[in-house]
């Protein structure tokens, strides 16, 4: 494990890391100084980044599913729980089918009403849509009929037109070294998904919109790595798909004056974790000895609220975790799996601390698995 927060180190089982889990977090919070122009403000540049719609080419009905990424002109990344409803052979280009609709620009809806409204599927070069004709959902990420989520949460779209004109973004496939990891690495988050400001949990809907903050890196390890961390190493899973490695990063409450100790909350609670601004009625029990009971100033992992401090939600799910500064170009660490529900690691209320979990591109199946 790297960079998980020193205080709060202790010496759950599968149940308890699934009712922990969510596909995506709710919404994405955004810092309140920073509002919602400030984070699509943020996002312009990140013109690879593309909205994922899903056609059903029997009812006609389009629905929001996910983000994605390009990292050829011809192929987008997203995450293989955006689409693990149904079979691969679902997705294609052709009646009867689901049709992924794969739309970019800073407003996606720009270029659906007019493709809707006039069948062109082009605006200009940075903006339009254009079709999913087949799709591979990672081969570990359903393993003899059950889910693995968030284990191998990796899809990739073969498009029907290449889209030249977008930028293509690299990926990384090997672990950031430890040495890297330690001396800090930024990242930035971008997403089409539900939005609010950290201090309000009513979440806006989803507007075609895209957004973006940044964050840094707060840890690469496992779920049971984490929930081992926080109540002891017995507190593990020995499911496979929980203990694979995946990259975690946090929103952080700006101002912070909240403090968050170990403490010995009296029996069966005495390795517990208690914030003095919880809220009566958030938190869990992990174990046998172990309760946390977070507030806002909750910190998980090392650091403080960066300028543009963002988070991901609903439809944000396989958007990109983009290393910047690793090399002189933006480097594709992983896609968006998940977060953790609120009131668990969290307070109900106000979203100002989420952890978030993030598929690492060096999970991507070898060359000779992909069609």
């Amino acid at each position: 494990m790297k960079k998980i927060k020193g205080p709060l180190l202790a010496a759950t089982s599968a149940v308890m890391l699934a009712m922990a889990m969510g596909s995506s977090a709710q919404a994405i919070p955004f810092r309140d100084d920073v509002g919602d122009e400030g984070a699509q403000e943020f996002a312009q540049g990140w013109d690879g980044v593309v909205q994922i719609y899903l056609w059903n080419r029997v009812t006609g009905g389009i629905g929001f599913n996910c983000t994605g990424s390009m990292i050829n002109a011809r192929t987008v990344i997203s995450a293989a729980h955006c689409f693990d409803a149904n079979p691969e052979q679902v997705y294609a280009d052709a009646p009867g089918s689901l049709t992924p609709i794969i739309a970019f620009g800073p407003d996606t809806f720009v270029p659906l009403f007019n493709w809707i409204n006039t069948n062109q599927q082009f605006v200009d070069d940075l903006n339009g849509l254009t079709f999913g004709v087949d799709l591979m959902m990672h081969p570990d990420s359903e393993v003899n009929g059950v889910n693995t989520f968030p284990a191998a949460d990796v899809a990739m779209i073969a498009l029907a037109n290449p889209l030249y004109t977008l930028p293509t973004y690299g990926m990384l496939f090997s672990p950031i070294p430890e040495d890297v990891f330690n001396e800090g690495v930024l990242v930035n988050q971008i997403g089409y998904g539900t939005f609010h400001p950290g201090s309000d949990n009513d979440a806006g809907s989803i507007n075609g919109r895209r957004r973006a903050g940044e964050n840094m890196l707060g840890l690469m390890a496992s779920q049971s790595d984490f929930f081992q961390a926080l109540a002891g190493e017995n507190a593990g899973s020995p499911v496979p798909s929980d203990n694979q490695l995946l990259y975690w990063t946090d929103f952080d409450l700006p101002g912070r004056t909240g403090t968050c100790v170990r403490a010995n909350l009296g029996a069966t609670a005495e390795d517990s974790i208690f914030c003095d601004d919880n809220v009566p009625g958030d938190g869990v029990r992990l174990d046998g000895d172990t309760v946390i009971l977070p507030g806002p100033s909750i910190d998980y992992f090392p650091g403080d609220a960066l300028p543009n401090e963002a988070a991901t939600g609903g439809g944000d799910s396989g958007g990109p975790l983009m290393a910047m500064n690793l090399f002189n170009n933006p480097l594709l660490l992983g896609v968006l799996s998940g977060g953790f529900v609120d009131g668990f690691f969290t307070p109900l209320g106000p979203e100002l601390w989420r952890g978030e979990l993030l598929q690492s591109a060096f999970h991507l199946p070898p060359v000779d698995q992909r069609k």
